[in-house]
């Protein structure tokens, strides 16, 4: 009878060794394959293959994974994909992927946070309504605050989607307090021209929405922008004088904070009888010439 070779028994070092490489090619495979969606989502004719392909089930879990680094790929996958295609954006509401932002949003991991800024920012073009009942609104508002320069510019760019889509989400981004934060953005360059966009998403829905910026300051921030040097700055100021121009009763006063008009003050006034027009004070010439400008388009 032959005799049975017998092998020996793995050591505990030999057996963690193996556990070790079987964790590690899982780990790589996690990270390899987000980030190969990342880079397929990129193209607007592959968003709708990897959704029937069920690449929304296989990203969801990844972005609450154990590594940060795979949750934050995850998510700016699927911010990609928000981004190039509703179909996403409404998909990952009904999802209830919601509440996950608003966790990652609360967290420390700035990189995370810029992950999931990025993905409530596509989000927010096609569903401003959903953010604004799950309450990513407030949570959005801080992070102008952050630190981080993306995260702030992020964050800004969400609120403006989100006021774009009609007066009633304007007002929910003015009662979050958004517009007093937006106004001391102003003072930062390299988000002064996205926070004025945002300002002027805001203002462009009615006279209330305008008072809420000039009473914040906004416009007189605004003018004192018309100096910059970025040429993209001046023409969004320009931009957003325009839009206030067309409440022109309350809100051409106030394009001249360094002349104040007692009879004109900031807060919401009965307009002139009609047939009557307003007496405003003269107006420097920067800020004249770029009035008459405005009104010969």
């Amino acid at each position: 009878m032959a005799a049975v070779a017998v092998l020996p028994a793995p050591t505990p070092f030999k057996a963690a060794r193996a556990v070790v490489a079987v964790m590690e090619a899982y780990r790589d495979a996690r990270v390899q394959f987000v980030t190969k969606v990342g880079e397929l989502a990129v193209s607007p004719q592959n968003a709708e293959a990897l959704l029937s392909l069920g690449a929304l089930q296989l990203l969801l879990p990844l972005a609450q994974d154990s590594m940060s680094s795979v949750r934050s790929a995850a998510m700016l996958s699927l911010g990609r994909l928000a981004n190039v295609s509703h179909t996403w954006a409404h998909h990952l509401v009904q999802r209830n992927v919601l509440p996950t932002l608003c966790k990652a949003l609360t967290g420390t991991n700035r990189h995370h946070k810029r992950s999931a800024a990025y993905l409530v920012k596509a989000v927010s073009r096609h569903a401003g309504a959903e953010l604004a009942e799950a309450g990513v609104l407030p949570l959005l508002t801080e992070c102008l605050l952050d630190a981080m320069l993306a995260v702030r510019e992020t964050a800004a760019c969400a609120l403006g989607h989100v006021a774009k889509h009609s007066g009633v989400m304007a007002m929910r981004v003015v009662e979050t307090g958004a517009v007093r934060l937006l106004v001391t953005c102003l003072q930062d360059e390299a988000v002064a021209r996205i926070a004025l966009s945002v300002l002027s998403d805001v203002a462009r829905h009615s006279l209330l929405h305008a008072t809420a910026v000039a009473d914040a300051g906004g416009v007189a921030a605004a003018v004192s922008l018309l100096g910059s040097p970025d040429v993209k700055t001046r023409r969004q100021v320009l931009y957003s004088q325009q839009l206030l121009l067309r409440f022109d009763y309350v809100m051409a006063p106030m394009s001249c904070p360094c002349i104040p008009d007692p009879q004109y003050p900031h807060s919401p006034q009965p307009l002139p009888p009609l047939g009557t027009t307003p007496v405003c004070p003269p107006l420097p010439p920067l800020l004249g010439s770029a009035r008459l400008r405005l009104r010969l388009q």
